[in-house]
């Protein structure tokens, strides 16, 4: 309706009578009522006054009386149309002929809040006007006020609908609930087979009947004419579950109805697969069809090798990227969320557990011919320490050549004065200056934050005292005239670990104490990454992750987010992780399909699924009402593809999971 603009004599002015009447002229004083741009806002009103001939002023009064009554009419005819538009869409839900969907009784919700908000003011203004009859103004004010509790009432009108409307239909229906299966179906079944609305959650014990609601809602549509068979669509998790469905709504369907009834029930992948070979086809016309091939990397390692071998022989950022994550990222930070250990254990006890807890993110290893329990490697082939951040200061030193031995026995006086008793000790690492006339150099590398502290699992205090009473020993070491007192010893701790400072810290404190550091060596580098893209462990977490994150649906923008989350140690360690991950899982994808036959894993038909759905659909699909079963192990993935089906039919389409 057009923006309306009335104008309504209010009377005759007052102003100055006498005079005007002296020299023959008259005043009108007028009106004019506009609506705002704004329907919250109120109504816009202007006074005018008017000044002529008592003629012109009684011409010009009849013709504004005229263009008021008009325009009055006008505007209450127009609100009456799009009333009694309002009134006939909300008799399609009292009483309604069916299940009424939260969607469509949302827009009628929507158009009645449009409509509510647009005329407001302008029925404001018609209940005040002197030209409208009082009843038309007093039947449009009671028809207005009805529409204005039904929009008021929200949901709970379509609610109290949908219950009359499935009571009815049950007794109506009663003989198909007692026939669709072989046993009746009960109250709770039959009201889950009656529920139409846009999406729908079957929740059910196992046993409990789910697989009859799906068969007996699957007959109800099409008896009652809501969906034809090729617009109905059964999802399960596996061939058993499908083939199960299949038969049921063939043996119970086809005798309900009368005829034969053609519902797909079949397997998410196998629906992936349709659609990945209409995508094929549709871009190889005149070309022989190549069906692809199925892998599982869990199954066939030797795929996700190959294709490591290719990028690493690119010569690209790729090799770099990996190398620094297997130096100084590959293990996670480990966090004090442990409780305060039993005063009772002692603190070598509490040095093997945590020495164990390193350990159990790696395999055994064999280390000269030796069994080497479980141990931390390292970048240097056979090598293993005890823990990932020594694996990080050994690689570190191992890249930059520099001539050290890790867990050198120390001489027997240093032994006594830590263990104070006459045995072995071995410090982390031990070095060697050029100057052959100068002694060993020890260094400890401690579990310590950045106030100095233990974490609980270490001991906390108790690591804290033993720590202090190496730091004595080796610090008052036999000085020599080329090493002072305390130059003999190096000390770092996990807070440099953390905050990024070990690397420059000890470089600078090697040199100071004649200890050579070389350039990262790019041979080393290039043999280090060799033998670090043979490690098993290495393979492992490619196919995990790979598998994982391509059955997830996650896109690597949503893992970045998620890795913000992290705590900023294990958040730059999983963005290191990211930066050459990232390149290969993407690659992979072209590295599959280059293959002849093309490579298809199953992570790849689901998604594949889902993206010829929402950019290059068949032609002939006709889904509307998706049935998923066993809803609660649905995937991200798994609900992308159907997400993506239901989104090809708007309008239509329906999505009743049933859950066990």
């Amino acid at each position: 309706m057009r923006k309306f603009s009335l104008f309504r004599v209010t009377g005759i002015s007052r102003k100055h009578p006498w005079l005007l009447s002296a020299i023959g002229l008259g005043c009108l004083e007028i009106s004019r009522v506009s609506k705002p741009e704004n329907a919250h806002e109120p109504l816009i009103t202007k006074r005018f006054i008017l000044i002529g001939s008592r003629r012109t002023i009684t011409n010009f009064q009849l013709g504004l009386n005229r263009h008021y009554t008009a325009l009055s009419g006008e505007l209450l005819a127009g609100i009456i149309r799009e009333l009694n538009a309002m009134e006939s869409a909300s008799k399609v839900f009292t009483p309604p002929d069916r299940y009424i969907r939260a969607s469509r009784y949302r827009q009628f919700l929507d158009d009645c809040r449009q409509f509510i908000h647009r005329h407001h003011q302008a029925i404001t203004s018609l209940k005040s006007s002197p030209v409208i009859p009082k009843e038309a103004i007093d039947q449009l004010a009671k028809r207005w006020d009805l529409l204005n509790r039904r929009f008021t009432e929200g949901d709970q009108h379509r609610q109290k609908m949908n219950a009359l409307w499935m009571a009815s239909t049950a007794l109506t229906h009663a003989q198909y609930f007692q026939t669709v299966e072989s046993e009746p179906l009960t109250p709770e079944p039959i009201k889950a087979t009656l529920c139409f609305d846009d999406s729908n959650l079957t929740v059910a014990a196992a046993g409990s009947g789910k697989t009859s609601v799906i068969v007996a809602k699957a007959g109800f549509a099409l008896k009652a004419g809501y969906f034809k068979d090729d617009e109905i669509l059964v999802l399960a998790f596996n061939k058993n579950a499908a083939a199960e469905i299949r038969e049921r709504i063939k043996e119970r369907i086809n005798s309900q109805l009368g005829r034969t009834v053609t519902i797909k029930a079949r397997t998410f992948h196998a629906l992936g697969l349709q659609l990945w070979l209409h995508q094929h086809a549709s871009t190889t016309q005149g070309q022989q069809r190549r069906r692809p091939k199925l892998v599982q990397f869990d199954k066939h390692p030797h795929l996700l090798k190959q294709h490591l071998q290719k990028l690493l022989g690119a010569g690209n950022d790729f090799s770099r990227d990996l190398l620094e994550w297997a130096t100084y990222y590959r293990y996670p930070f480990l966090n004090d969320n442990s409780p305060s250990p039993d005063p009772a254990v002692t603190l070598s006890t509490l040095e093997s557990r945590y020495h164990e807890l390193c350990r159990s993110y790696v395999k055994s290893k064999q280390r000269d011919g030796q069994t080497w329990d479980l141990a931390v490697p390292t970048l240097q082939p056979g090598i293993f320490v005890r823990s990932h951040e020594e694996a990080k200061i050994y690689n570190w030193l191992y890249l930059h050549r520099v001539d050290f031995a890790y867990e050198k026995a120390c001489p027997p006086e240093i032994a006594h004065d830590i263990n104070n008793r006459a045995s072995n000790y071995e410090a982390d690492f031990t070095y060697f200056p050029a100057d052959k006339r100068m002694q060993e150099i020890y260094h400890e590398h401690f579990g310590l934050n950045a106030e100095g502290r233990a974490p609980k699992f270490l001991g906390a205090k108790e690591y804290e005292k033993r720590a202090n009473k190496k730091r004595h020993v080796f610090q008052n070491l036999l000085v020599t005239p080329l090493q002072p007192k305390g130059s003999r010893f190096i000390e770092t701790s996990s807070a440099g670990i953390r905050d990024g400072s070990l690397f420059d810290t000890l470089e600078k404190q090697l040199k100071a104490r004649g200890v050579t550091v070389h350039p990262e060596c790019e041979k080393l580098k290039a043999k280090a990454l060799a033998a670090f893209a043979q490690d098993t462990d290495f393979h492992d977490l490619l196919a995990k992750f790979v598998s994982k994150h391509r059955d997830s649906g996650l896109t690597f923008d949503e893992l970045q987010t998620r890795y913000d989350r992290l705590d900023s140690e294990n958040r730059e360690r999983s963005n290191r992780f990211l930066k050459w991950m990232r390149p290969y899982c993407e690659s992979l994808d072209v590295f599959m399909a280059a293959q002849n036959p093309p490579l298809l894993d199953f992570a790849a038909m689901i998604r594949d699924g889902a993206h010829i759905l929402r950019n290059n659909p068949p032609p002939s699909l006709a889904v509307k009402f998706v049935m998923v079963d066993e809803f609660q192990d649905i995937s991200r993935a798994r609900a992308n593809l159907v997400a993506a089906m239901l989104d090809h039919a708007k309008k239509d389409a329906m999505f009743p999971p049933v859950s066990g």
